[in-house]
């Protein structure tokens, strides 16, 4: 099983769990970049999670390309028949010490990883939420001892 998490904005972090095993991370930068990486993950990608826009009313250019990150993923799941799963920010709240402990153990420095970060604690919220295993205590113990 193979999930696949998103955090979308100008910069879209994202985070790849293998039968519940953080195995990739990184950034992408357009929407070209996502429907691209999409693809070559398509035989892969049991689910997509993914952070759902929920700010306020005020229009800025960064807004904007947030939806539309959104919407390529939308479309994607779709393209690639994937379940899809639409989580708001606060969700990610309470994974994000682990997530951090998790980008630092894969070798990246934090600064340079944020939307990452945001993207694997997605990835746990999920596979928490869904009852998968994913070494939880051994990742706590890590991070908070």
């Amino acid at each position: 099983m193979s999930i696949i998490a998103f955090d979308p904005g100008m910069t879209v972090g994202y985070a790849v769990f293998k039968e519940g095993l953080l195995s990739e991370i990184g950034h992408l930068h357009s929407i070209g970049d996502v429907v691209d990486k999409l693809q070559s993950w398509n035989d892969i990608v049991d689910t997509i999670v993914y952070e759902g826009f929920a700010r306020g009313n005020s229009v800025v250019k960064e807004q904007i390309v947030t939806i539309e990150m959104c919407g390529a993923i939308q479309a994607m799941a779709h393209a690639t028949e994937s379940k899809l799963v639409m989580q708001y920010p606060a969700v990610r709240a309470g994974y994000i010490p682990i997530a951090k402990c998790m980008v630092k153990d894969k070798g990246f420095k934090l600064q340079e990883m944020h939307h990452a970060i945001d993207a694997v604690a997605h990835g746990l919220a999920y596979l928490d939420k869904e009852e998968i295993p994913w070494e939880k205590q051994i990742w706590m113990n890590l991070t908070f001892n």
